[in-house]
């Protein structure tokens, strides 16, 4: 077997189709807040090797490659893994039946062991793969590959438990997502022919994968809860989230737990358990829970109203944790560590806690003169509203003063005065922000915020996160909102972009231009490396965009001649917020 075979052309499309399923997995990814850097490949095995190379490789163009010698050993390593599984002896009634079953479980076991190879060769080191079902194409059965950053993806929160009974779960949104794109790929090699993308509506693949993910994340918890029924469980959280009692929006904890579990202790057991598709009671029982009392759920039904004992570790991960925080957005946790975060629909990775590091360089960067003692102060007070049952916002501007008569209508104006945790305590029990200057100063309380819709908010955040977003967009004056969300999450607005070298910047911008100007551009390699210069966008000057503007013209110039098409493409154009204070030098 040569280095050659591993380039060797499997059907005409196969280009077409890995960068499909390498945009798809990227988007979907990113979507939820996970940059992992996934890369796609396809890895095709002959059926008969008489009639064309053994192995063959789709990957990136120009990326570090494999050789033939990574794959070696593949097809014996598959072998050992089937005969030595417990499935190997399995029987089934019909001989068609066992022979269908026993052909996916030799799949299965050379894609663990593609899986293998490719993690132990020189150029997989440091990348985690995943390996999709086998589809045939022409002389080929093709398995769709997804590698992404294994430092990165071990960072994510997940689950420990890998499987129940023999049926593999879903660990974490990132592991689900790329199962359900490797599923679609897996799906699209065999229904079409020849395979020229993962699907005919690509941009709905990133959304449904992500969907499907964060549902079967939920179905897994109650499996291992011990209830195989709870396929709807999901749907019911989102009923539940969205559902208003008496014009109330909802707010409380359930409890996942099979009904029994020596760490459940039951305060309120129901006669008779009422379902989970129940919307209504389900919402009405809701407004019973509270600090020390959560619902009791075993997937498919509410059983009672308790709490979990200290005794649980978190070993057995059998106990979970589903939070309702407002209107339309829940999370769902483990032994204190959030695994799911769904707003509006839309499922996410849990926002992690502001660090304060991060705060503090806010603070200096929107507030030029600020002083320690002063960022400690508010810092304080931030970290006293997350221990109160429900969140608040910390309006924090040189201005407000002013804000405070001009927002006396609706707002309580108070004689300025600095306030301690004590104080902040009293002062929040009454909807509204605490309005307050740089010094800790409060001069007003149950401020309702104004400003003007400007386009750049976010549907997943709230209503809070969003009158943060139109109140600073309208501020001309210094500001910063420290929000306060009711799941003890700290955000502050506006987000600041991070502290980047200038010389980082120019060699993206430099890479660019090396690979526009080469006589044969090698197209994938060069959008690659507009994506990264992508990420740089916003620390751009002018002339910086000018230049990268004019070789992306000039490539896309050479494209068009080429093949006739041509793309939108959305110039590179300074961003008047950024300054000298986003650069570490």
């Amino acid at each position: 077997m040569s280095d050659a075979a591993l380039t060797h052309t499997m059907w005409g499309y196969q280009h077409h189709f890995r960068v499909s399923l390498d945009g798809a997995t990227d988007r979907a990814l990113d979507q939820i807040g996970a940059i992992l850097s996934p890369d796609a490949f396809l890895v095709g095995f002959a059926r008969d090797e008489a009639a064309g190379e053994a192995v063959c490789l789709e990957a990136k163009e120009q990326a570090v490659a494999f050789d033939a010698v990574d794959f070696a050993d593949v097809t014996l390593d598959a072998k050992r893994r089937y005969e030595d599984s417990f499935v190997h002896d399995l029987e089934f009634p019909s001989e068609e039946m066992h022979e269908a079953r026993h052909e996916l479980f030799r799949d299965n076991a050379r894609a663990r062991a593609v899986e293998a190879a490719m993690e132990h060769a020189e150029a997989g080191q440091g990348r985690a793969f995943f390996v999709g079902q086998s589809a045939p194409v022409g002389e080929y059965d093709v398995h769709p590959v997804v590698s992404v950053d294994r430092e990165s993806l071990d960072a994510l929160p997940r689950l420990e438990t890998t499987e129940v009974a023999g049926v593999p779960i879903t660990v974490s949104m990132a592991h689900g997502i790329i199962s359900e794109l490797l599923r679609t790929a897996t799906h699209a090699l065999l229904a079409a022919k020849p395979p020229r993308t993962i699907s005919p509506i690509e941009d709905d693949v990133p959304t449904d994968a992500i969907r499907r993910s964060a549902n079967h994340l939920v179905f897994s918890a109650a499996m291992i809860a011990g209830e195989t029924l709870a396929k709807g469980l999901f749907d019911s959280f989102e009923a539940l989230a969205s559902t208003a009692y008496e014009g109330r929006a909802g707010s409380g904890t359930v409890i996942l737990a099979c009904d029994g579990h020596s760490c459940v202790d039951v305060a309120v057991r129901l006669r008779v358990p009422i379902s989970v598709r129940e919307r209504l009671q389900f919402r009405k029982l809701l407004e019973i829970t509270g600090p020390d009392l959560s619902l009791l759920v075993d997937g498919t039904t509410i059983y009672g109203l308790g709490t979990v004992s200290e005794e649980y570790d978190g070993t057995t991960e059998d106990v979970f944790r589903f939070g309702i925080i407002e209107q339309g957005i829940w999370q769902m946790s483990h032994h204190g560590s959030p695994l799911l975060r769904v707003a509006n629909g839309h499922p996410q990775l849990p926002r992690p806690r502001m660090s304060p590091s991060l705060f503090v360089d806010s603070m200096r960067r929107v507030f030029a003169s600020v002083s320690d003692e002063n960022i400690r102060a508010i810092w304080r007070l931030a970290q006293t509203a997350v221990s109160q049952s429900k969140g608040t916002m910390l309006v924090v501007t040189t201005a407000a003063a002013q804000e405070a008569k001009r927002l006396a209508p609706q707002a309580l104006a108070i004689e300025p005065q600095q306030i301690d945790s004590a104080m902040l305590r009293s002062l929040t029990r009454i909807d509204g922000a605490v309005l307050l200057t740089p010094d800790s100063t409060c001069h007003a309380v149950g401020v309702i915020l104004d400003g003007i819709a400007t386009g750049v908010g976010d549907p997943g955040r709230g209503a809070r996160y969003n009158s943060a977003v139109r109140y600073t967009a309208a501020s001309s004056a210094p500001c910063l909102i420290v929000i306060v969300s009711e799941d003890g999450m700290i955000d502050v607005h506006p987000e600041l972009a991070p502290r980047v070298r200038p010389e980082d910047v120019e060699q993206a911008l430099y890479d660019l231009e090396t690979i526009g100007s080469s006589d044969e551009v090698v197209l994938e390699t060069f959008y690659a490396a507009r994506e990264r210069l992508r990420l740089f966008a916003f620390y751009l000057s002018q002339s910086q965009c000018d230049r990268a503007n004019e070789v992306v013209s000039r490539v896309e110039q050479q494209r068009f001649r080429q093949t006739g098409m041509r793309l939108a493409v959305v110039p590179f154009a300074p961003d008047p917020r950024m300054n000298e204070s986003f650069f570490s030098f």
